[in-house]
């Protein structure tokens, strides 16, 4: 029998610059900034998670407003510890920055929750896949992007048989429009193909101008429309075309969860563990959306995600950065990467979530460490 007392929570920000910087839209991305939370049991028991940053403190949220609450608490009482946290942080409010350290901290304890059952994460939350198909992201918006290297990288990318490719908007969406023309030529008509539009439209009159152009390319979904309170919008939007609208991985409640279901505006939701609350508030949304017919597709952090959508009836796919893109760095924290086979990622029996972390790598690339013990 495991002690799974908690006897510290740390948290390490972490920087890492890219080799070669690009902008997504107003953002000018130099560097990716990484939280990495661990949570010690006196039984020696570890769980740890991981997101991006996004320039916000936090690490030190995790340990100003999230650990006090849980040092000295069983690790079993997930659900207990989740609402103890958020019910202490009413007055400072629930989103954003503290949403993401609640659920990273959550995610923690599920995995040390799994490794105390001897069980992989994906089977302790029920068990449906053992594989889950990928989508892959293509054409990021470097500055010397041209179409030649898009034809490249997607002809490339064909050879892995992934479900689908995902495009990113460049934000003059005429070239957005070359894009995906030369994406389905590309690509032919067995490859699912998506966009992020990274939240750049506020009308819904500017925004059905141009995915009225697109449904010709039997488009598998079109990504953040319009800025993720603009629900009402959305639900007009896709009232008025045919082309499946994903929204969802910047919401942060399962009650903004259930807005987007509720309002019929979303077809696919887009799931964010890392923001939305962790696991603990995974289960309610997974389920929630499976009442609506609405399957889940999830943000990045693949090694996270495929745990959870690998649990469920209603999985959509993952989603891969390939580290060869130069898009994001993670990789160089962690030891291991899950296997990629068969258009997506096949999930192991191995107990708890099972990245290998680096944390000499953690060590030499934080910029800030927080930590609290019993």
């Amino acid at each position: 029998m495991h002690d799974l007392t908690i006897t510290t929570i740390e948290a390490f920000e972490c920087r890492i610059p890219l080799a070669k910087p690009f902008d997504l839209g107003i953002f000018h991305i130099a560097h990716r900034d990484y939280t990495v939370v661990r949570i010690r049991t006196a039984s020696g028991l570890e769980g740890v998670s991981y997101s991006l940053s996004r320039n916000a403190e936090v690490a030190a949220t995790v340990r100003r407003n999230v650990a006090p609450s849980w040092i000295g608490q069983s690790a079993h009482l997930v659900e207990k510890h989740w609402q103890r946290a958020y019910d202490v942080n009413l007055p400072a409010g629930q989103r954003g920055i503290f949403s993401r350290a609640l659920s990273l901290a959550d995610i923690a304890l599920w995995d040390i929750k799994a490794q105390a059952a001897g069980l992989p994460l994906w089977q302790l939350l029920g068990g449906y896949r053992d594989h889950v198909p990928s989508i892959i992201i293509v054409a990021y918006p470097f500055a010397d992007l041209s179409h030649d290297k898009i034809r490249a990288e997607l002809e490339e990318v064909l050879t892995l048989k992934p479900l689908g490719v995902k495009l990113s908007s460049c934000s003059d969406f005429a070239e957005d429009t070359r894009r995906l023309e030369l994406t389905r030529e590309v690509v032919g008509d067995d490859v699912e193909i998506m966009i992020d539009m990274h939240w750049d439209w506020r009308e819904v009159k500017e925004a059905l101008k141009w995915m009225r152009r697109w449904e010709s390319l039997n488009l598998a979904w079109v990504e953040d429309p319009f800025p993720p309170e603009m629900i009402r919008q959305a639900a007009e939007l896709r009232a008025l075309t045919t082309i499946p609208l994903a929204i969802g991985d910047d919401q942060s409640s399962k009650m903004q969860m259930r807005a987007l279901l509720e309002q019929r505006a979303v077809d696919i939701l887009r799931l964010d563990v890392t923001a939305l609350g962790g696991i603990t508030e995974f289960r309610k949304v997974a389920g929630m959306a499976e009442t609506y017919g609405v399957r889940l597709a999830s943000h990045v952090y693949t090694p996270i995600h495929a745990h959870c959508l690998a649990a469920i009836p209603n999985a959509y796919c993952v989603e891969w950065i390939r580290p060869v893109s130069g898009i994001e760095n993670i990789e160089q924290l962690w030891e291991s990467e899950l296997p990629y086979v068969d258009g997506g990622f096949r999930l192991s029996n191995a107990p708890g979530i099972g990245i290998a972390w680096a944390w000499d790598a953690i060590e030499h690339y934080k910029i800030g460490h927080y930590r609290l013990d019993v």
